[in-house]
């Protein structure tokens, strides 16, 4: 990874660790009471930010529009930690606001230029043929505003229904040079959290993300990836 995107990775790794150490310190051990019974009411919401778990996601042969008349191909990879706090909290349900670090994403065959292919130089007929040369472009970002909602609480296998919305910085534009380095994301998609011990989860799902710089680039074709998602969680609540 280029120096300047690792110092930039490494900032926000910074700010995300200090965001849960400062959380983690104002909480104080919650009371109790040993003639309550067993069965207990819901909890209510806790108001403050948990670190929820890291997640990988992938998607491959993405096609993309390009310059060249016909789709290119990418794959595209996203490293990201969640954290979240609860909004509305059930037996069987709970609504969390999430944001989402991302230290790392990769976008591969990134078009950084076009060249006109030897037979079309020199010719008097029509000939649009162009090569394009592309390399992987990384990026660091943020989804700071998104929701999560969780079904099943009391169960072992639990659904997580999920939308955010964020931006990413790259190395180089996308999704060619008339493109831009900042671009917005935006994605929707669902998890299966299957128990762990110590109420950790395993964290299967899928999600359909967008790429798009919103139109401050002369070009905005839009890059879409279905992707599949692996992550390890930790319970945002205790489940009675």
């Amino acid at each position: 990874m280029p120096p300047h995107l690792a110092r930039r990775a490494t900032l926000l790794s910074c700010i995300l660790v200090a965001l849960v150490a400062s959380t983690a310190a104002a909480q104080s051990p919650a009371a109790t009471d040993s003639a309550a019974p067993a069965a207990r009411a819901a909890p209510a919401p806790e108001q403050r930010f948990t670190l929820r778990g890291v997640w990988f996601g992938a998607a491959f042969d993405s096609p993309f529009a390009t310059r060249l008349g016909r789709p290119l191909e990418r794959d595209f990879y996203l490293l990201g930690l969640r954290v979240a706090r609860p909004l509305a909290v059930s037996r069987t349900a709970m609504l969390e606001w999430t944001m989402d670090a991302i230290p790392l994403a990769a976008s591969t065959h990134n078009p950084t230029g076009f060249s006109t292919l030897p037979e079309c130089s020199g010719t008097s007929m029509p000939c649009e043929r162009l090569l394009a040369h592309t390399s992987t472009a990384y990026a660091v970002g943020l989804a700071p505003v998104g929701l999560q909602l969780e079904l099943f609480r009391a169960s072992a296998v639990r659904l997580q229904l999920a939308t955010t919305g964020g931006a990413l910085w790259f190395t180089s534009a996308l999704p060619e040079p008339r493109g831009t380095r900042f671009n917005f994301t935006a994605d929707v998609g669902s998890t299966v959290a299957l128990d762990l011990p110590q109420h950790y989860e395993l964290l299967l799902g899928y999600r359909y993300h967008h790429t798009s710089n919103a139109g401050t680039g002369r070009v905005n074709p839009g890059l879409n990836a279905h992707m599949l998602q692996l992550g390890l969680g930790r319970g945002g609540l205790a489940r009675r």
